[in-house]
């Protein structure tokens, strides 16, 4: 029933186009045959008009006929599948329109995630940039004031050091200014809150071991031992271990065994020699020990009252007896040397001229000490 009535008021809508059209034409046929200029055109035109509205009759006889056929129910099935095609065309392009509508939501959101990665990325690329610039200055200002306060023997020491020994200050690794000794592996000595710790490296630095001594004499005790791998260029952690007590340094031991294999007898020698001369030391006076006479007194001995007055008067003795020196002022009375009492006179004797001549210069009155003004002894 829909499908009735949407195509008979199509077919009613084009009814009526169509007899405008056939009127409009009819009009323009009787002005132009009622036109004077130029009649071959007119006849022409006429002629074309009288052939539009013989088809727009013929189309108008046809959609009588259609009419006429959609009352009695002939063009149901028609419609029907008229409409199925129309609206499979009708989805296609909905469908087709949708596709590319959710083809340019896509594309706009990739390019909108391109766009945020690429302004994070330049973003996160200067903030990297400001802080190491940041970091690098701080560090380079934390490395002057540490070395401000580095202590005068790590200098020392430093200045007499293989460059595969150092220090450990605040943090900052300073290395020996002499050439590195071969065959021998990092070693770097560091102070913390009065222990010594000593980091050790091997030399294909795949072997570290942490030595702590509580005291300089101590010996010390291994608290940790870590061992590596090589994977290319990186090294990767294989054990970390903390050892018994009494567990041998792995690199000590190496560098022992190293150092003993390459001692020469004469080296031997020198050491028993000096051991043979340290046990032949004859003792101090030949043994004879000192007895103190009755008169030498005792230096750490305790003070009388009497000889406590003498010495904060200053007139007392020190405590082995011997009389203090007095303290004698070699430049003079008063603190001053020969040249500052003759500066002294000199001073004194030009501000006694300079008196005598401003009293000659301004008479009796002038120079001398007055308790009233001048103009008061005026008449």
């Amino acid at each position: 029933m829909d499908n009735r009535i949407s195509e008979r008021n199509r077919i009613k809508t084009r009814v009526r186009e169509l007899e405008s059209f056939i009127r409009f034409n009819t009009n323009a046929i009787l002005r132009l045959r009622q036109g004077s200029s130029n009649i071959d055109f007119c006849k022409t035109r006429i002629e074309k008009l009288k052939k539009d509205n013989d088809a727009l009759e013929q189309e108008l006889k046809e959609l009588g006929d259609r009419q006429k056929k959609l009352a009695s129910g002939e063009l149901d099935q028609e419609l029907s599948q008229q409409k199925r095609r129309e609206t499979a065309i009708a989805n296609k392009k909905t469908q087709e329109k949708r596709r590319k509508k959710l083809d340019e939501l896509a594309d706009k959101a990739k390019r909108s995630k391109i766009s945020k990665e690429y302004w994070d990325k330049t973003l996160k690329a200067g903030r990297e940039a400001r802080y190491q610039e940041r970091s690098s200055k701080r560090g380079y200002d934390y490395v002057l004031r540490v070395h401000q306060s580095l202590p005068q023997y790590i200098r020392a020491n430093l200045a007499n050091m293989p460059n595969n020994k150092g220090y450990i200050w605040r943090g900052i690794h300073y290395y020996g200014l002499k050439d590195p000794d071969k065959d021998q592996h990092l070693v770097m000595f560091e102070n913390k809150k009065g222990q010594l710790h000593i980091h050790e490296w091997s030399k294909d630095y795949l072997t570290y071991v942490l030595t702590v001594k509580q005291k300089k004499q101590s010996t010390g005790e291994i608290v940790r031992i870590k061992r590596f791998t090589r994977k290319g260029v990186r090294r990767v952690l294989v054990s970390d271990e903390i050892p018994k007590p009494g567990e041998p340094n792995p690199l000590k031991s190496r560098r022992s065994a190293s150092s003993r294999s390459r001692r020469t007898p004469k080296h031997k020698y020198r050491s028993r020699s000096k051991k043979r001369s340290a046990s032949k030391k004859t003792p101090r006076n030949n043994g004879v020990k000192r007895t103190p006479s009755s008169k030498q007194k005792p230096r750490n001995r305790k003070l009388t009252p009497a000889e406590a007055r003498e010495r904060s008067r200053g007139r007392g003795g020190s405590s082995n007896g011997r009389s203090r020196k007095k303290k004698t002022n070699h430049r003079g009375e008063g603190g001053r040397g020969v040249q500052g009492r003759a500066r002294d006179q000199k001073r004194a004797s030009d501000n006694q001229t300079a008196g005598q001549t401003k009293q000659q210069a301004g008479g009796a009155g002038r120079g001398r000490h007055r308790t009233r003004p001048a103009w008061m002894d005026k008449k």
